[in-house]
């Protein structure tokens, strides 16, 4: 077997360039590491890289915080924990 078709395989391949774009976004999100996504030449699929990847957002930004939708849910969740005590 090639080694490129061997190094193919030991990595997550995407369907679709939405789908591997979906998931170097989340990388970002929850690591801070910049992805790239490429198409491979020997599956046609789409994989990541970290190899020459743009940085997604300018330096020193943060993700947005909690919504107020989700600062509520938790708040509730304290309180029922609070109340079974």
């Amino acid at each position: 077997m090639p080694d490129a078709i061997r190094s193919c395989f030991n990595k997550a391949r995407y369907e679709t360039e939405e789908k591997a774009t979906r998931v170097a976004v989340a990388c970002w999100y929850k690591r801070q590491v910049n992805l790239r996504v490429y198409c491979c030449d020997s599956c046609g699929g789409f994989h990541l890289t970290s190899v020459a990847a743009e940085e997604r957002l300018k330096p020193g930004y943060r993700p947005p915080a909690k919504s107020n939708r989700q600062l509520a849910y938790e708040r509730d969740q304290e309180k029922r924990s609070r109340r079974r005590r």
